[in-house]
């Protein structure tokens, strides 16, 4: 059984910080994992505006990826048990 509590971060390319993902993006991630799907689309928040990514769930290693719908970047996404 896996643990609910769990969160989901994004990092920057450039400063490698992790970006948590808002509760209702995360559980839609979670939902997307444990359902086995391996594309999802997500609507985020960025600077008061929205953004259109497209995250590729690694079933298997757990590298996921997120890539912008117009293109312009990817980062790697994780999931992390507090």
């Amino acid at each position: 059984m896996l643990n609910n509590n769990f969160f989901w971060v994004s990092f920057d390319p450039h400063s490698k910080k992790p970006i948590p993902y808002d509760q209702r993006s995360s559980r839609h991630l979670e939902a997307a994992l444990r359902a086995k799907m391996t594309d999802v689309t997500l609507l985020v928040d960025v600077e008061e505006a929205g953004f259109i990514v497209n995250i590729q769930l690694d079933l298997v290693g757990g590298q996921h990826v997120q890539r912008s719908a117009n293109g312009t970047g990817e980062r790697s996404v994780r999931r992390a048990e507090s």
